[in-house]
């Protein structure tokens, strides 16, 4: 039970921060959870068979992609600024790593 209280902190402390950057989530995650950054993602990647790294990309696209179907006209550069990214272009390189795992939200 407490593991899985753990896992459930981690994914509700990504969601309420996806606006920063993967590094300083996964360092929040590792504060919020007692567990030093390397073993809490190894433990991740165990119990859920996917890069942390990897799900908060994949976080990241889902929370930008409801933002879009919210408002279709917010520019794509402030969209980007806005979830932590340097640039549009940094954000785009993120969409063909985890086109393939998105569902659109309703």
């Amino acid at each position: 039970m407490a593991g899985r209280n753990m896992l459930n902190i981690a994914l509700d402390y990504i969601d309420e921060h996806i606006e920063w950057k993967p590094n300083e989530i996964i360092l929040g995650v590792s504060k919020q959870t007692g567990f030093n950054s390397k073993f809490y993602k190894n433990c991740f990647d165990a119990v859920l068979d996917e890069s942390l790294f990897l799900y908060i990309k994949m976080r990241k696209i889902f929370f930008i992609c409801r933002k879009i179907k919210e408002n279709p006209t917010y520019p794509l550069n402030h969209l980007a600024l806005d979830f932590g990214y340097s640039a549009e272009s940094a954000m785009s390189r993120d969409f063909p790593v985890s086109y393939t795992h998105l569902t659109l939200p309703t």
